[in-house]
Order: C-alpha cells, then sequence, then structure tokens
C-alpha cells in the first residue's frame, strides 16, 4: 500500500455467516458444514462473486449447482425468508433486518474470513464530512460487530 502512495484503515475483520430462513432445516444445525450446503439453493449478488464454493456438488466450473442470482437487496431476502431450502453468504447484519424478514445468520465452519478497509492516498486528509461518514460507517460495523451467530 505504501509504495502505491496509499494508507488505509481497518474497518472490520469478521467472518462471513450463513443467513437463511427461521424455517431452514439448517437453522437449528451445529456445526453447519460445506457439505450441509449441497442440496441447498445459493443465493447471490447479480454483479458479484462470492469468494468461496458450496460443497462437493459441483457444475464444469466448480461451482455449486444451484444458485439464483438476484440484485437487488430486499428481493434477496424476501426470498430467503420464503424458500427455507435457500441460504446466502453475508457479512453479518443488524437484528432489526433479521427479524423482520424472520431471518437467522449462523457460523459455518471453514475459512470464510472478510476484511473491511478503507484505503486512500496518503496525502489525503478527511474532511470533516469525510470523518462523519467514516463514524457513521463504523457505527453501523459497532451494531452488528458484537453478537453471537453460532
Amino acid at each position: 500500500v505504501k509504495e502505491k502512495g496509499l494508507r488505509h484503515e481497518t474497518i472490520w475483520d469478521f467472518e462471513y455467516l450463513l443467513l437463511m430462513s427461521e424455517d431452514s432445516p439448517l437453522a437449528q444445525k451445529r456445526p453447519i458444514t460445506r457439505e450441509d450446503l449441497d442440496d441447498m439453493v445459493e443465493i447471490l449478488h447479480g454483479d458479484t462473486a462470492v469468494p468461496f464454493h458450496t460443497g462437493s456438488q459441483r457444475d464444469k466450473r466448480g461451482e455449486a449447482k444451484k444458485r439464483i442470482y438476484l440484485y437487488e437487496r430486499a428481493n434477496q431476502l424476501e426470498l430467503l425468508s420464503r424458500m427455507k431450502e435457500a441460504y446466502m453468504w453475508v457479512s453479518p447484519m443488524p437484528e432489526g433486518a433479521l427479524s423482520r424478514y424472520r431471518l437467522v445468520q449462523r457460523a459455518a465452519q471453514g475459512d470464510n474470513a472478510c476484511h473491511d478497509r478503507l484505503i486512500y492516498r496518503a496525502d489525503y486528509s478527511l474532511t470533516p464530512m469525510d470523518r462523519r461518514f467514516v463514524d457513521a460507517v463504523f457505527a453501523a460495523r459497532n451494531e452488528v460487530a458484537f453478537n453471537n451467530y453460532d
């Protein structure tokens, strides 16, 4: 980062979680393994890639066979709330959103590490408005960062 003239602040180091309906067969299972996901439907945001795969059922490209791509977050949550055999990989979510859609988030076995960083030019000084934005990001992080997800 320094050699590129950049600096960064760590916002958060966290684990991706499985998001699913309260009625999912995996909602009460502990621990959840990648193999448990083989017969489930993975819901993905349509314009991003998920950096891991979901068990042994793979297509020719090594991806899970059952996937639904959606572009709008509310549609994803609505579908998850209605499909007990569906899941998504997500960063931790606020309790209010979980209860509104009757969803639960669960830890899964494996390396699901993720890192959020704020990256900016090394010679840039954050303005007061920039700092308010960063403070709001940290406040949102604090809303979900200290819950227990197993």
